[in-house]
């Protein structure tokens, strides 16, 4: 983790503009997430990418049987197992997850 944050530093004050994204936030509001996202990146949002079952085309990838599932939230993200262990570090990594 303090690599991760060391990294984010360092790029950041190179003027590498890095997008902070959570996963989290994007499987409780995935519309507003993905919009964000892809305005971001210049590209054009549409809903239709939250319905990834109705697409026709292959998915050359090896996690195809995930990409056809519906977007979710799980009930506490999973880092939060381990948050005790290392408050300090969690709370650094919020800032930019």
């Amino acid at each position: 983790m303090k690599f991760r944050l060391k990294v984010h530093e360092r790029w950041t004050s190179l003027g590498l503009d890095i997008l902070p994204f959570s996963y989290e936030a994007f499987t409780r509001s995935p519309d507003e997430q993905g919009h964000r996202l892809y305005d971001y990146a210049g590209l054009n949002w549409s809903e239709a990418y939250l319905n990834p079952a109705a697409r026709p085309d292959a998915v050359p990838t090896f996690s195809s049987r995930q990409v056809r599932k519906p977007i979710s939230a799980t009930k506490q993200p999973k880092w939060k197992a381990y948050q005790e262990f290392a408050p300090e570090a969690f709370d650094r990594l919020a800032g930019i997850t």
